[in-house]
């Protein structure tokens, strides 16, 4: 929490009951000034939204229209630290829709994830999952309840987020862009829904939108905030419109009749290649394993078919635009062209002399063919500043310094980014650190540029600039493909590749998972940790140690059975432990006896392994379940924990992305040194996605009353059954091995 004047009181207190269903918003004098910037986000912002009210939050890009939702939504503070001076006071509940969806999934499942805010307002179970399923239905949400978020585009990861929002049935819904990733039908589905969700029960709303015409409909108010973080206009949406206009069209706002504005000229030296290519891929089926991690989710699904008889080419010169469905795997059909996946099946080819299998390249060498631009804009961000993240890549590839600090510079200042140069990249908003991935891809030169959904979040000032650069890049030689609903985009390329969702046939043939941990619950497999845990450490000898051991492993046979999850990862740690601690203990002992030496290093593996394999087949939230209704422990600290393992959980698949791309930005190499600045890199995104989940949980509900009293409800019932009383006679199984073997050892 940073130090803050301002006062922030969100009242949802009984004594509201009567009166207006929609919040009323007060927001008097709100200026916020982040730690470290020159010039505050917002400056002096005043507002009054009655009751019921449904509000178009407008403006250019970087204007402070997502922060000001955080501050309606009272969760500001924990956005990274800053000066809030002001008030706000919102009279109900708030709901609020994250700029990306990705920072609102907190649940391993769709129905569990959308749940999370009614399980903190304690609503019972029943009318729990009524509102979760008509929470889906509203959004057009296309998967059942036990879909895996993992699984998810990132247009139905937005669709899901909304969802989970319309679920808190919240007497003031906040919503930024929230159409943003997704095509034209899903879109108009969430229009819709949350259109008919707000009349219904008469909720205030404050949306957060580039794209007027499509909201004019639902909001009778428009505020619009300028560049220097102020309101430059509001009224009623239809006079305001009439009367302001032109100069609203001018500011950058996409108003509703106004001509579309032309493509930036963009001088092509910026943007030439320094060397020529091009991409042909041809993609028969990607197949991905959605859920890595958890061994009994692992045994019961079968892989999910992303693409399907897929085939693109594009020539130096050409711009495809790949379009479709949400879902329909576009951004995965760019991946692969870019090198980043490998396909199941199929070929991909890239580059002069359309040389095969790009993903197996070195990162220097496909750095220097490739820019590109993945679709979570902070995903790349990997230096200090702003021209540093510019620069990095020419860096790495030996490129002349003067020579690319000047095209560096250049393409800043054609995309707006020009006074942000020694700016970290993490205080930009989310329209700039697109620009700035953009800007990042294209200062080396590279003769292929794949892009994904490059206009997303841009006004009509920072989209003509983006549309400029690429068609610019595509009029140099360069090959372009970008992935985007943006229809205006696409019209100005050369073709389009429109894609559909891949057709699964006939299911899959489920495995049944061997063994009773794919089965039982957390508690009787964290029963069996913990003993193995106690009795390891207290091991008298080295035969005792050694039969201790053999017992753990004929139990770790009966509850996994000879699948275990991920063997060498999850246990390579254990036994790098267990060697460094027998050579330790057998170089310093005066007499160098390498059995006496075993003892140490037995009790250390004998304690974790068990631990260590079993923790593959915990659930998160089912252990949240266990915690909180059978040992009813305090609902905070066990929420905080199983959303906290699960983004651990998810780890492995940011640390996949991570070194994807420093691939993709040449600096990733295979050393020890490497993999250390990889691991720092993994570390500091942890800590930021852990910053941006503190934000989402807040909106949800984490801190209301009914959790910090002791009255949330579960979405699911803690289960017992006869497999989990197995698992127990396990456990003391394994506790009278020890037993015996102790007694023996004496």
């Amino acid at each position: 929490m940073s130090p803050t004047s301002a006062d922030v009181d969100l009242d949802a207190g009984p004594g509201l009951d009567e009166g207006p269903r929609g919040a009323l918003v007060e927001v008097d004098d709100l200026t916020w000034l982040p730690y470290g910037a020159a010039r505050p986000v917002l400056d002096g912002v005043s507002l009054h939204v009655a009751p019921g009210e449904r509000v178009l939050l407008a403006g250019a890009s970087g204007s402070g229209k997502s922060t000001l939702l955080r501050a309606l939504a009272g969760v500001l503070a924990d956005t990274g630290g800053g000066d809030q001076t002001g008030q706000v006071r919102v009279s109900r509940q708030v709901g609020l829709l994250l700029q990306d969806p990705d920072d609102a999934v907190v649940a391993r499942t769709v129905g569990r994830d959308v749940a999370f805010g009614p399980e903190n307002a304690g609503v019972p179970r029943g009318p729990l999952w009524e509102r979760v399923r008509a929470a889906l239905d509203s959004v057009s949400f296309p998967y059942a309840v036990d879909r895996e978020t993992r699984a998810l585009s990132g247009g139905e990861t937005q669709r899901l987020a909304l969802a989970g929002v319309l679920a808190l049935d919240p007497g003031l819904v906040l919503l930024d862009e929230p159409c943003s990733m997704l095509d034209p039908q899903a879109a108009e589905a969430v229009r819709s829904a949350v259109a008919l969700a707000v009349a219904e029960v008469g909720a205030t709303l404050v949306v957060v939108e580039h794209q007027l015409a499509h909201w004019v409909d639902v909001c009778d108010r428009l505020v619009v905030l300028g560049d220097g973080g102020r309101v430059v206009a509001d009224g009623p949406m239809t006079s305001t419109l009439a009367a302001e206009g032109e100069r609203l069209a001018e500011l950058g706002l996409w108003v509703p009749g106004a001509p579309p504005p032309s493509s930036m000229e963009v001088a092509t030296g910026l943007v030439t290649p320094v060397r020529p290519g091009g991409v042909t891929a041809s993609i028969d089926a990607v197949l991905r394993q959605v859920q890595p991690g958890l061994a009994s989710w692992q045994a019961v699904h079968p892989p999910q078919l992303v693409l399907q008889d897929v085939a693109l080419e594009a020539s130096p010169g050409e711009a495809v635009a790949v379009t479709g469905h949400s879902g329909a795997g576009k951004s995965t059909l760019v991946a692969c062209a870019a090198g980043l996946l490998e396909p199941t099946s199929g070929t991909v080819r890239l580059g002069a002399g359309d040389r095969e299998a790009p993903h197996g390249w070195r990162a220097a060498e496909l750095a220097a063919a490739v820019g590109w631009v993945p679709q979570r804009p902070e995903l790349p961000i990997t230096a200090r500043t702003v021209v540093d993240e510019v620069m990095l890549t020419g860096r790495a590839l030996g490129q002349d310094e003067d020579a690319l600090a000047a095209r560096a510079g250049a393409l800043l200042e054609v995309l707006g980014l020009g006074d942000r140069r020694d700016a970290d990249p993490h205080t930009l908003s989310g329209g700039e650190q697109r620009r700035l991935s953009l800007v990042a891809a294209l200062a080396h030169g590279p003769s292929v540029l794949l892009l994904d959904e490059p206009t997303v979040g841009q006004d009509r000032h920072t989209w003509a600039a983006v549309t400029g650069v690429v068609e610019a890049a595509r009029a140099a030689g360069t090959t372009v493909v970008v992935s985007t609903h943006d229809r205006s985009l696409a019209s100005r390329c050369t073709r389009e590749l429109v894609l559909a969702r891949p057709q699964a046939g006939a299911e899959p043939v489920r495995r049944r998972a061997q063994g009773l941990a794919a089965y039982a619950s957390a508690l009787p497999l964290m029963l069996v940790s913990l003993v193995a845990m106690v009795v390891g450490l207290v091991v008298p000898t080295v035969p005792a140690g050694l039969g201790l051991l053999g017992a753990e492993l004929a139990l770790l046979l009966v509850l996994c059975g000879v699948r275990w999850p991920q063997p060498v990862l999850r246990l390579t740690p254990v036994a790098i432990g267990a060697a460094s601690l027998w050579w330790s203990n057998w170089w310093w002992a005066e007499t160098r006896d390498p059995v006496a030496a075993l003892l140490p290093a037995l009790r250390m593996t004998s304690a974790a392994l068990p631990g260590v394999v079993l923790a593959g087949y915990l659930e998160p939230f089912s252990l949240g379940d266990q915690l909180g209704q059978r040992l009813r422990l305090p609902a905070r600290p066990v929420v905080a924990a199983v959303v906290a393992l699960q983004r651990f959980d998810q780890l492995r698949s940011t640390f996949g992305d991570l070194r994807a791309v420093r691939r993709a930005r040449g600096v990733l190499g295979r050393g020890v040194k490497d993999a250390v600045v990889l691991t720092f890199a993994l570390l500091v995104q942890a800590l930021r996605q852990a910053g941006r989940l503190a934000v989402a949980m807040e909106a949800r509900g984490y801190s209301s009353p009914v959790v910090r009293s002791g009255r949330r409800t579960w979405a699911e019932p803690a289960r017992w059954g006869r497999r989990d009383l197995w698992v127990v006679v396990c456990a003391v199984t394994l506790a009278a091995a020890a037993a015996v073997g102790h007694l023996l050892g004496r």
